[in-house]
């Protein structure tokens, strides 16, 4: 047998199942299998000789096995270039390879949603693109792939303080705490006084122990002229006012308890202010609040006969007039008792 050709017809109808060895990028290398028929028509100026005669036109079933690769220049539209083997069924027909190059275009719906089986999470944040409504910022489940920054249960699209854990009543930020004791000024019975969780945010009075070993009355005068100094440093004022502020009532009552034990005694009652106002004005304000004072313990019992008041303006401080919290010390009163 021998085969020379110079001149022939080459038909061929294929099925090819392609198998991509790569899809992340334009240039997708794949190989194929199938299987199809071929037919091979003998032209007029050949010497195509076969076994069954020289009829102009041949044909048989092939096996077919192939490398490839396309290029993608849109998502539908890409050039692709083959080399494919064809194993004939028939003797009669030879055994042959067959390189292309051509064209090829997607029917149908997108191929990039048909062929990605993969579920895109751009911030890495475990929700997925399609359902997170910031794709491009790692978030929390519950704020559907938004971001809370400081943690606080507020989403960074509606909280006001973004870098501060605050409360989801208050916006996210903070809930005021106007002395800084870790006590918010709305369960804070004392807001402007440093206190204690457990004090309902007022201060722990430190109340001295007597006198050792005061027996006589002077002694014991001594002695609760300590407990004295310690209530009355905690009753305060703000600016420009002799009113007291709701904190300090229960100050005032135990003062009064203390006091009750010595009726006899004679009280001196201090009024101070800052420096804020004039000279005249602070010493008029100083006696007021002196004033307030006394005239609680004489609503409570005391007797006013033995009550004296002094007002001092801002002659006396016992902190800094440059400072908030300075001045705030210094608004204040202070209570002697002689025998």
């Amino acid at each position: 047998e021998s085969l020379y050709v110079d001149n022939l017809k080459y038909y061929g109808l294929d099925g090819m199942i392609n198998f991509k060895l790569l899809t992340t990028t334009k240039l997708k290398p794949y190989i194929a299998i199938g299987g199809g028929y071929t037919w091979i028509e003998e032209g007029p100026y050949n010497t195509f000789s076969l076994k069954n005669g020289s009829g102009n036109l041949v044909g048989a079933g092939t096996v077919n096995g192939a490398l490839g690769v396309t290029f993608e220049i849109t998502n539908r539209f890409g050039l692709n270039l083959q080399f494919a083997y064809k194993h004939a069924f028939k003797e009669y027909l030879t055994k042959h390879f067959q390189n292309s190059v051509g064209v090829y275009y997607h029917l149908g719906k997108s191929p990039l949603k048909e062929e990605s089986n993969e579920v895109k999470d751009t911030d890495g944040d475990g929700i997925d693109d399609t359902h997170d409504l910031c794709p491009d910022l790692a978030g929390r489940k519950e704020f559907a792939g938004c971001p809370d920054t400081d943690g606080d249960g507020v989403p960074d699209s509606i909280d006001k303080c973004l870098e501060q854990f605050g409360e989801v009543s208050n916006g996210g930020c903070p809930l005021p705490d106007s002395d800084g004791d870790g006590v918010p000024d709305k369960l804070d019975k004392c807001p402007d006084h440093v206190g204690l969780l457990e004090n309902g945010g007022c201060p722990k009075v430190q109340v001295h122990n007597e006198v050792e070993g005061a027996g006589d009355e002077s002694k014991q005068i001594k002695a609760e002229q300590v407990k004295l100094n310690d209530f009355a440093n905690v009753i305060s004022f703000e600016t420009g006012n002799y009113n007291f502020k709701q904190e300090c009532y229960p100050i005032l009552i135990e003062i009064v308890e203390l006091l009750k034990k010595h009726p006899n005694a004679h009280l001196i009652i201090e009024g101070h202010t800052d420096s804020v106002g004039s000279f005249k004005a602070n010493k008029t304000l100083s006696k007021m609040r002196a004033n307030a004072v006394k005239n609680y313990l004489v609503a409570s019992g005391i007797s006013e006969s033995n009550i004296e008041t002094i007002g001092y303006g801002e002659l006396k401080p016992i902190g800094s007039n440059l400072t908030a919290e300075g001045r705030k010390s210094n608004r204040r009163v202070e209570i002697k008792m002689k025998d």
